[in-house]
């Protein structure tokens, strides 16, 4: 029980940042197309809508850290160059 529990304790922490991140991020577009559709009549997101959009996207980020490929980009410096194949 404790290995489980360590895992899911370290999956919780790591999923904590990106969440965090795009629960502000999609707050302010909501906030932002709540401003347009002022007047209007079409109802707008809910925060509950927006909570559960947040968990979805930082679990794809995680899944993402996880794909070794990811790996293979990031470990040249800044990223592929395209700019040095044309040199010769």
């Amino acid at each position: 029980m404790t290995k489980l529990s360590t895992t899911l304790k370290k999956e919780f922490f790591e999923l904590l940042p990106p969440t965090i991140f795009f629960f502000v991020a999609l707050h302010i577009v909501a906030f932002v197309r709540v401003l347009m559709l002022k007047g209007t009549g079409i109802a707008p997101l809910s925060t509950v809508s927006i909570a559960v959009a947040a968990l979805i996207l930082g679990k794809a980020v995680l899944l993402a850290d996880m794909l070794p490929m990811i790996y293979s980009i990031v470990k040249h410096a800044g990223g592929p160059r395209i700019h040095q194949r044309n040199k010769q």
